[in-house]
């Protein structure tokens, strides 16, 4: 059984201050990025690819999400040594996070591939 810990929130939306919102429909108007946002694409992309790897092995992944501003997401930082969002911890072991993160699928596959130890023994 593969585990994966997805250190993300759902939604950004929600449980967000208004001042984020406020914060970003300003930058949206003059164009302006800001690391929130560009965490909100990837954390679409890694939602997306997670949804995908379930439905393809159902009885071999167990996905728990993880907000950021709970105190689960308090504990896995400081567990996992997170330092940003969105992250995936996988078995418990292996973090990727930024740039890594689009190699989740790939990772996730070779593990799926490898026999497990009480199968060797």
């Amino acid at each position: 059984m593969l585990e994966l810990l997805i250190y993300s929130p759902h939604d950004y939306d929600q449980g967000a201050p208004t001042g984020f919102a406020l914060t970003r429909q300003y930058l949206d108007a003059s164009r302006v990025q800001d690391p929130v946002s560009s965490a909100q694409h990837i954390g679409k992309d890694v939602q997306r690819v997670v949804y995908y790897l379930c439905r393809r092995y159902p009885q071999r992944i167990r996905v728990h999400w993880v907000n950021p501003w709970s105190l689960p997401g308090l504990w896995a930082s400081f567990r996992f040594r997170l330092r940003g969002f969105p992250c995936v911890v996988i078995n418990r072991r292996e973090v990727l996070g930024g740039e890594q993160l689009a190699q989740l699928e790939q990772r996730v596959l070779e593990i799926l591939g490898q026999p497990s130890q009480a199968d060797g023994e």
